[in-house]
């Protein structure tokens, strides 16, 4: 027998002394802290894969206990999942230590440009310049034709439909907290947005077709989302990543499902999105040339004219453009001008120029006060579901003053914020909030873990790899009519809803169904269905890029400050909605190229204080 030979014994144990020796030195090359934050990506990858799996159908169905059945099935696993992370971390230190490796053997000039490239992928992601991202753009496109055909004139749900209504004369209406005031529009959508989406239908209702309108804006929306993807493929080459991660990049671009999905939705955050691409793409040149980028006019432009269109497409966006420019600012202090240039431009358009003069002239209501509180009132509702008995008359008082609180209990809904912050006052005053915070810290201290549960559990499927990626399939019975169901019964807006026509071919319901049940099902399959999950996407992906760069290329480290900040939005996220985490999908394959880029030396027209007379290569 082969097991009983003792020199293929000899040689098994031989194998294996060099297998563990040439990990541990692969593992020694990294920092003490690469290590540790190696083996703590580690224990998430397999705490969040093995247990996550094992909660995803309690929370699915509306019901996450820890009973005894949940607390077995955990304790089961516990020692896999240890087992995984040990492996996870060998094999991770191993692969970022090479990497480490790999860039440190660079040349001082920079790594030298891939060679052998085959010439069909030298045409299409060999450079970043003009051509080839239009013939990327159009593959792209060319693989996306399909959902443009079945989903016509595109997918259409509550948000969008909300903003047409107002735009069709419905007034300001209330989305999911009470409205302080009334108008003509309310901000609780993305003003900007809603006119340029109301702009459209009201043109194709002008000639005749809303949904020809629509279609518009939907055609042009995917063309600046595949041309934005194909942009960030051919970038890659600036960072000088491997061709086979290029094309790699472009095929998911142009197959994966879910990124078509929402290029055809009229959400703003699909119009968000795509502008994060080409913002992002700024932040890494930043990045990438120390700096020096920010020298070039029509680069700083270029970058605060993004920030701007940030900060107009989705209400968070102006955190994430200020915190990046005030953290890169710090990290970069010589392109301190460029920098407040990026700061104060958005800036003043969001908190001067829409709030003081576009919206009183336009008659927009701005979006509730108490908003960005969601994350302490779902805290709140779980205390008072769960300890009500020991709320004194104090605190209810405090809570009552923001809050209806004799309907906490009974609205409060673990996996969203919504339904209690549709319990506010609009009435509340700023005295009433700080005693309401004051109340909210000192309960929380009596109970954290109730706290600690209420707020976590809501963003968790942006962290499970087996949680659905949801997306917007338009398909029966969810047409406009079901959507319009939750529009106020009032004059103004019944007869405005009334007035939308947008109608879609219903022989493509059948085939819509069947493709919604295609992905579910490819998401259900044991470890392989995790890249369809929303999990793999808004977490797992960023933390192992981030620690791998900070593990072997420190120098792009700073590129990962969006990243980090597009995180910290998920977890305060009323709702784990996919599209929350749209921008980290769509630049996924960016993530990736940093991870596996090589070294490159600055551009020519760069000298050693970041001052060019030439500006042709700006992004």
């Amino acid at each position: 027998m082969l097991e009983s030979n003792p020199s293929h014994r000899r040689r098994g144990i031989l194998a294996f002394k060099r297998i563990s020796l040439s990990l541990l030195c692969d593992i020694r090359q990294l920092s003490i802290p690469a290590r540790t934050l190696t083996a703590l990506l580690s224990v998430f990858l397999s705490f969040t894969g093995i247990f996550g799996t094992i909660g995803w159908a309690q929370y699915q169905s509306g019901s996450l206990a820890f009973d005894d059945h949940l607390v077995s099935q955990l304790a089961d696993a516990l020692p896999f999942a240890l087992l995984c992370s040990a492996a996870l971390t060998a094999l991770l230190a191993t692969l970022f230590a090479r990497l480490k490796k790999e860039d440190a053997a660079s040349p001082a000039g920079g790594a030298s440009p891939e060679t052998n490239i085959p010439p069909v992928v030298m045409r299409l992601v060999g450079e970043f310049s003009h051509r080839p991202i239009v013939r990327c753009t159009l593959v792209i496109l060319a693989c996306w034709l399909p959902y443009l055909v079945i989903y016509a004139p595109g997918i259409l749900t509550y948000d969008p439909l909300w903003s047409l209504t107002q735009c069709l004369g419905s007034g300001a209406l209330p989305m999911i907290s009470p409205l302080e005031e009334t108008g003509s529009f309310s901000a609780h959508k993305p003003i900007v947005h809603t006119w340029i989406l109301g702009g459209f239908l009201l043109a194709g209702d002008a000639l005749g077709s809303q949904a020809a309108g629509i279609f518009v804006f939907v055609a042009l929306q995917s063309i600046c989302t595949a041309a934005s993807l194909a942009a960030a493929c051919c970038f890659m080459a600036k960072l000088n990543a491997p061709w086979k991660l290029r094309i790699a990049s472009l095929a998911f671009c142009a197959l994966f499902p879910f990124v078509p999905l929402y290029a055809i939705s009229c959400l703003n955050d699909s119009m968000f999105s795509w502008l994060y691409i080409l913002w992002f793409l700024c932040v890494i040149e930043v990045v990438r040339t120390r700096a020096a980028a920010l020298f070039q006019t029509r680069f700083v432009a270029l970058y605060a004219f993004l920030g701007i269109a940030l900060s107009c497409t989705k209400n968070p966006g102006i955190y994430l453009v200020l915190a990046t420019a005030i953290l890169e600012a710090l990290i970069y202090r010589r392109a301190i001008k460029a920098f407040a240039v990026a700061f104060f431009a958005p800036a003043l358009v969001a908190f001067v120029v829409l709030p003081f003069a576009v919206y009183p002239a336009a008659g927009v209501v701005g979006s509730s006060s108490h908003e960005a509180l969601g994350t302490f009132y779902q805290a709140t509702a779980a205390y008072v579901l769960r300890h009500g008995d020991e709320v004194t008359a104090d605190e209810r008082k405090a809570i009552d003053a923001v809050l209806h609180y004799d309907e906490l209990a009974e609205t409060y809904d673990f996996s969203t914020q919504d339904p209690v912050k549709a319990l506010q006052r609009t009435d509340a005053h700023s005295e009433d909030i700080i005693r309401y915070l004051i109340t909210w810290l000192e309960m929380g201290m009596k109970h954290p873990a109730t706290y600690a549960f209420a707020i976590g559990i809501v963003p968790m499927p942006f962290f499970c790899p087996a949680a659905e990626f949801t997306y917007y399939d338009d398909a029966a019975p969810k047409d406009i009519a079901y959507y319009l169901e939750d529009i106020p019964d009032e004059p103004a807006a019944q007869e405005a809803a009334s007035r939308l026509d947008i109608q879609r071919n219903p022989s493509f319901d059948e085939g819509k169904r069947s493709f919604h049940e295609g992905l579910s099902a490819a998401t259900a399959v044991p470890i392989i269905g995790w890249t369809f999950g929303l999990g793999f996407w808004a977490s797992w992906l960023p933390l192992f890029a981030a620690i791998g760069v900070f593990a072997s290329k420190r120098h792009l480290l700073p590129a990962f400050v969006p990243v980090a900040l597009s995180l910290a939005l998920l977890i305060i996220s009323p709702w784990a909605m996919a599209r929350y985490a749209l921008p980290l999908v769509y630049t996924a394959p960016l993530l990736a190229a940093l991870l596996f880029s090589r070294r490159t030396d600055l551009p020519a027209s760069f000298d050693d204080k970041g001052r060019t007379q030439d500006t042709s290569k700006a992004i």
